[in-house]
């Protein structure tokens, strides 16, 4: 089972970007992140999420803006 992440904000190089996506189990302990190269890269991310039951957390993380939290819970 693979989770999708976009996060609808510009990547101005490294000026303005999403630095990197996140995803966390229901205790806060990484499932999965990836890392962006804002001279090439949109904040789009794939993650492996076999196995988990329980509701996750996603992070986005922008060098200006701090992070956003998202639950998303696995049907």
């Amino acid at each position: 089972t693979f989770l999708e992440i976009t996060t609808p904000h510009e990547m101005k190089g490294f000026e303005h970007y999403i630095i990197k996506h996140i995803v966390l189990d229901n205790k806060f302990r990484i499932v999965s992140e990836k890392n962006f190269d804002p001279s090439k890269d949109r904040a789009y991310s794939k993650h492996d999420i076999s196995g988990f039951s329980l509701p996750l957390f996603v992070l986005s993380v922008c060098n200006l803006h701090d992070t956003w939290l998202k639950p998303f819970k696995i049907n």
